[in-house]
């Protein structure tokens, strides 16, 4: 699903490359995501708990200025940016009833490329 989009679905094929604002929710993926990052050579690996929802997100340019919370990047981070969560959303929402609970969680880690 797209930002924006309403109920449309997209199917996803390949890798998710980013060139411009980003807002993306992605159904039924794997509890094990990868990034890939040969610039410095590594790969971020994402083992998700209790979700097989993502979003990926990257403000890019206009959304990276305007927001007060990035402050701390440089004006070209947006480049070096990308936001993996994992999430329940869409379809994965989960009503949580009154003295209820429920529990997400992910652990990350991080590998040379080639391991």
């Amino acid at each position: 699903k797209a930002a924006g989009a309403g109920d449309a679905l997209i199917k996803q094929s390949g890798a998710v490359t980013v060139g411009s604002e980003v807002n993306r929710i992605y159904e039924r993926v794997p509890s094990r995501l990868q990034i890939e990052d040969p610039v410095l050579h590594r790969r971020i690996v994402i083992d998700a708990v209790h979700s097989q929802t993502c979003v990926v997100w990257n403000p890019w340019v206009e959304t990276a200025e305007a927001m007060d919370d990035l402050d701390d990047l440089d004006d070209l981070d947006y480049l070096r940016f990308i936001c993996v969560e994992t999430v329940n959303t869409a379809s994965e929402v989960i009503d949580i009833p009154a003295q209820g609970e429920a529990r997400i969680g992910a652990e990350y880690r991080i590998e040379a490329l080639g391991a």
